[in-house]
Formats: structure tokens, C-alpha cells, sequence
């Protein structure tokens, strides 16, 4: 990402009316599957919380599909009311096959983020850059990003995101007559006894679970959730 000399406003290339949207639509489904199979291939792709998020050098695929690049226009310290360093923000742009800007973005990468800390000066830096880019590039193919079936935004820009803990796991009884109803005592199979245990904490039959699903201010039950649909197989 090699910096260049600041960019006026007025330079900022204006996109073009498109004529043959249908085209311009299919390029980009066609795009997003090419997309998929490579950040798959190269491990591009990191789940957080259930989704998937693009790291940056995905974006730049996606860039180069259409023929542009990214690029830094400045990098600058970002200092605290002591002087010291803080961190650093970076401003950068999208520019096409002619050197048209087509986009710009800024980003920020510091010593307030857990993550970077305690970490070197250099990386802060880089960080900033990176984050600078990827945001341009979203700004013109999240579109494309998301028809691959990704989240609009870079993984760069997710840092300090903590991924939810994953429910403690289920005990099941060895003993299947030990899986019991606690109000009625009628012996549940497995699948009824997890999906309770998950939803209720308390072991419950379908008919109980199915009377706290109609009556959940009565019983206290905050979470209301459609059990016919999990475990009415079941009944």
C-alpha cells in the first residue's frame, strides 16, 4: 500500500451513469461466486458470532475484478493531551483501470483497543492503513461481498469483536429413565430433555413445554419459543 501525495476533493471521478443494469448485476453474481471459491481456498474468511467476514485481501480480489486498485493518500500520528502516541489514522482511496478516484475512506488503529496495545508501532500503523483500504473498498463492493454471502464488513474493522461463548454443554442422564418431567414425572426422550434443558433449565415433557410457551408470564418464562416446531415430532 504504497502512500501517494494527498488528493483534492474536485479529482474524485464521478461513476457513470450505467446503462445496462441487468449486465452490471449479472458481472457481480458472477463475480461473488468466483469470489467464494477463492477466499474459501485461501482461508480468507473468519466466523464471528455466527457470520462470516471477509479479511482484506478477499476486498482487494473483489477490486481487482473490476479493474481498480487501493491505495494510502497519508498516514498521521494521532497523539494524546501528553503528546504521546496514540495510534494512527490513515485516509485511502479506490481507483479505477484510467486513475479515476472512485472512492475514499478513513480509519483509526490505536493503543485504546485491547487489542492493539501493547503491540509494535509499525503494526498500529499498517492497521490503520489496512483498515483505511478495506473500508474504501467496501464502500464500492459490499454489494458484491454480500452475494457471495458475506458480511459487508472487512474483518480488519471487527477487531475487538468477542465471540459469544458457546452454551455450557448439556449433561444427558446415562440412564434414560432418569430423563424425567420435573412437574409431571413422565419419562422424555433425549431430543425433548437437551431442547428443554437449553431453553427452560429445568427438564419438562412437550405438553409442559408447550403450557409455558401459552401461558409465559404465568409461569415466569421469559424466552418464548415455538416447541411444537423442535420437538413436536416428538409427541
Amino acid at each position: 500500500m504504497e502512500e501517494k501525495k494527498e488528493i483534492d476533493s474536485k479529482e474524485v471521478a464521478v461513476i457513470e451513469d450505467i446503462k445496462r443494469p441487468q449486465e452490471v448485476a449479472l458481472f457481480g453474481q458472477k463475480a461473488a461466486g468466483v469470489l467464494k471459491d477463492i477466499v474459501k481456498q485461501a482461508k480468507l474468511i473468519k466466523n464471528i458470532n455466527g457470520n462470516e467476514y471477509m479479511m482484506f485481501e478477499g476486498w482487494q480480489t473483489v477490486g481487482k475484478f473490476f479493474k481498480t486498485n487501493a491505495g494510502v493518500e497519508w498516514t498521521k500520528q494521532v497523539l494524546n493531551q501528553s503528546g504521546d502516541l496514540q495510534g494512527f489514522e490513515a485516509r485511502a482511496y479506490v481507483q479505477d483501470e484510467k486513475g479515476r478516484i472512485i472512492s475514499t475512506a478513513e480509519s483509526y488503529c490505536g493503543k485504546d483497543e485491547t487489542t492493539w496495545n501493547n503491540r509494535p508501532i509499525f503494526a498500529m500503523r499498517s492497521m490503520a492503513q489496512t483498515r483505511a483500504c478495506a473500508k474504501a473498498l467496501r464502500q464500492v463492493y459490499s454489494w458484491v461481498v454480500v452475494l457471495a454471502g458475506y458480511k459487508p464488513t472487512p474483518v480488519e474493522e471487527m477487531d475487538g469483536i468477542e465471540p459469544n461463548k458457546p452454551k455450557s454443554e448439556i449433561q444427558i442422564p446415562k440412564d434414560p429413565t432418569e430423563m424425567k418431567c420435573q412437574k409431571c414425572g413422565q419419562t422424555i426422550t433425549e431430543k425433548v430433555y437437551k431442547f428443554s434443558m437449553e431453553k427452560y433449565n429445568i427438564p419438562l415433557c412437550f405438553n409442559h413445554q408447550k403450557e409455558l410457551k401459552d401461558n409465559p408470564q404465568e409461569n415466569s418464562i421469559e424466552e418464548v419459543v415455538d416447541v411444537e416446531t423442535v420437538v413436536g415430532s416428538e409427541k
